[in-house]
């Protein structure tokens, strides 16, 4: 999460052309964010920690839809967009670190969803 950012921090473009910011809040809205979760053998040793990332500065209130997308040797969707953040947890608890590594996999499968 990052705070303290004014409208100033921004520079808007259309076709080339730089646009003014005529709304800006900082406020909590809801959300739509996809996760993609690294769990391929690199990552044995910091499985544990990536597994809590996502969600350790979740607010209930303030959060959409979460989807979760895994990706080692191929990328597969681990759970379909939800607002259940323990359904995430849990479903990320029984990931483990094995195989290779398929990023660009798991970026096109989160894109396309």
């Amino acid at each position: 999460m990052v705070t303290g950012l004014e409208p100033d921090n921004f520079r808007i473009f259309e076709d080339n052309i730089e646009q003014e910011v005529v709304n800006f809040s900082s406020e909590d809205v809801p959300i739509s964010i996809g996760v993609i979760l690294d769990h391929s053998a690199s990552m044995a040793n910091k499985l544990g920690k990536a597994k809590q990332a996502p969600f350790s500065s979740s607010k209930p209130q303030s959060t959409g839809r979460i989807l979760l997308v895994g990706f080692n040797d191929h990328a597969e969707l681990l759970s379909p967009f939800t607002k259940n953040v323990e359904d995430l947890q849990s479903h990320m608890l029984y990931t483990s670190a094995k195989g290779s590594t398929a990023l660009l996999d798991a970026v096109y499968l989160d894109s396309v969803r």
